[in-house]
């Protein structure tokens, strides 16, 4: 596991930063806080994963210390709501939460991936956009200082 995370770390590092790494030096933005975009995703869903990992392993610890039976014990006599009538029932809700917390991290990061994607793609067409521009107008300038020239 660390293995491939260390991969894809250094994938996620050389990717190209938000107009930072562009072939024109004389367009070229550089700052130092600039990360690339899959870089800060690969970062953040790490650190929300972990999270996730931080709970998974407070509930087993929970489980196997008998903090559920306890909790069973302490309620059995309330009535108000419905409450699972055992340890396991409260195990098992905690963990349906858990999966329900996972199951909406990964769609979130899945989505922020497509953003993501749709981002560098919209700056790649920018960019080819920006570079015809630049072209055009050089041309359109030496046409114009041709033409102020004096003919012999």
């Amino acid at each position: 596991v660390d293995t491939a995370h260390h991969r894809l770390s250094h994938m996620a590092q050389g990717a190209k930063a938000w107009r930072g790494d562009t072939a024109d030096a004389h367009r070229e933005v550089h700052r130092e806080s600039q990360v690339p975009l899959w870089e800060s995703l690969f970062a953040n869903s790490v650190g929300e994963l972990m999270v996730l990992g931080c709970v998974a392993a407070v509930v087993w610890s929970a489980s196997r210390a008998g903090l559920f039976d306890a909790i069973a014990n302490a309620l059995s006599s309330y009535d108000v709501i419905a409450l699972p009538g055992d340890s396991s029932g409260y195990l098992h809700a905690v963990e349906d939460v858990h999966m329900q917390l996972f199951a909406t991290m990964m769609l979130y990061i899945s989505v922020m991936a497509l953003t993501v994607r749709g981002t560098m793609r919209a700056e790649m067409l920018w960019e080819a956009a920006d570079d015809k521009l630049a072209t055009d107008q050089e041309g359109v300038n030496d046409e114009d200082s041709t033409a102020s020239e004096p003919k012999p």
